[in-house]
C-alpha cells in the first residue's frame, strides 16, 4: 500500500511538472508570435513609406525652407521625431542635426513645420500631402549644401539647397 501511494505521488509530481512546462512553453510561444506580428507590421509600414524633398529655398541668412511630399501609402504621425540634417560639402560649415521645436520662433540649429497641405488630420503627414519645414542653420561661411529629411521609421530623402549666407 505504501509503495502505491509513493507511486501516485511521483506520478502527480511528474504530471504537475509536465503541465507547468507546457504552460510556460505556450506562454513563450504567444509572446514570440506577438513580437513577430509586430515586427511584420513595422516592416510593412516601412515598405509603404516614401517621402520626397520637392523644394528647398533660402531667404538669405541662415533660414532654410524645405517642402517634403509624402508619396507613400503610410501616414507619418510623429512629426516631432523626424530628423533634419544639413551638410555642406565644402567650407568651414559643420554637418548639423537640427532639433525639432513646437511651432513658434526658432533659433539657430532648430526646425519646425509651418504648414501641412490638406486638412484631413492636423499634425499628421498623410499620403499625398506636403509639409513645409522652416529651419535655421548655423552658417559660418556662405555656401550651399544638402539637406536630408528622415521619418521616424528610417525612410530618408535628400536634396540640394541654395546658398546660405553666414549668420
Amino acid at each position: 500500500m505504501g509503495s502505491t501511494i509513493a507511486g501516485l505521488l511521483i506520478l502527480t509530481l511528474f504530471f504537475t511538472g509536465v503541465l507547468l512546462v507546457s504552460r510556460t512553453t505556450l506562454s513563450g510561444n504567444e509572446q514570440v508570435s506577438a513580437a513577430t506580428r509586430d515586427a511584420v507590421q513595422l516592416v510593412g509600414d516601412r515598405a509603404r513609406t516614401t517621402i520626397a524633398v520637392t523644394n528647398t529655398s533660402s531667404s538669405g541668412t541662415c533660414n532654410l525652407s524645405i517642402d517634403v511630399d509624402n508619396t507613400g501609402a503610410t501616414s507619418v504621425s510623429d512629426l516631432n521625431r523626424m530628423d533634419v540634417i544639413v551638410q555642406f560639402p565644402t567650407g568651414n560649415n559643420a554637418a548639423q542635426r537640427l532639433d525639432y521645436v513646437d511651432p513658434g520662433p526658432t533659433t539657430v540649429g532648430e526646425w519646425e513645420f509651418s504648414s501641412i497641405s490638406g486638412a484631413f488630420e492636423p499634425g499628421v503627414l498623410n499620403p499625398g500631402e506636403t509639409i513645409t519645414i522652416d529651419a535655421q542653420v548655423l552658417v559660418v561661411e556662405a555656401g550651399s549644401g544638402t539637406v536630408t529629411v528622415g521619418t521616424p521609421n528610417g525612410i530618408i530623402a535628400t536634396a540640394a539647397f541654395p546658398s546660405l549666407t553666414a549668420c
